[in-house]
């Protein structure tokens, strides 16, 4: 008899009834997949913050590039490979251990002190003002136009 009055149930409801009911839990699941998805698209669009304490080491740095914005220098312990062209603003001293290798120097370079040998290989003048100090043998090949003040003893 249970059989029967089912039977009469689900003839007696409209087709749009039955679909609606059968199909609500695979469009609510549909359709929660969906704000979940745009929930997660707002939140990852946006940079996430991150605070870095205590001590960082990189080997590598691959693309995409890092900005960094530093209220005060950052120390680096290790080597760093620049390839692009940088720019150094700075009233301080830049103390450099290791070999540099130098392209073009734009503007005025104003050098303390050097403690260790430098090579100079340019292949055109090299344009030096103020005072220079040389202790040791110097080489020089090609022409050169300088006058020279004879010490008389």
């Amino acid at each position: 008899m249970m059989q029967a009055e089912q039977r009469s149930y689900n003839q007696a409801t409209p087709l749009w009834v039955q679909v609606f009911t059968v199909s609500r839990w695979p469009f609510a699941l549909v359709i929660s997949i969906g704000v979940l998805s745009a929930t997660a698209l707002q939140l990852l669009s946006r940079p996430i913050p991150i605070r870095i304490v205590g001590g960082l080491q990189v080997d590598q740095i691959a693309l995409p590039t890092v900005d960094i914005n530093a209220e005060q220098p950052l120390s680096v312990k290790g080597d760093v490979a620049v390839k692009n062209g940088v720019t150094i603003n700075s009233n301080k001293a830049l103390p450099i251990l290791g070999q540099v290798l130098v392209e073009e120097i734009k503007g005025s370079v104003s050098v303390d002190e050097i403690r260790t040998p430098v090579d100079v290989v340019n292949s055109s003048p090299l344009k030096v003002q103020g005072r220079v100090n040389i202790d040791g043998k110097v080489n020089v090949e090609g022409s050169v136009g300088a006058s020279v003040k004879p010490k008389i003893f």
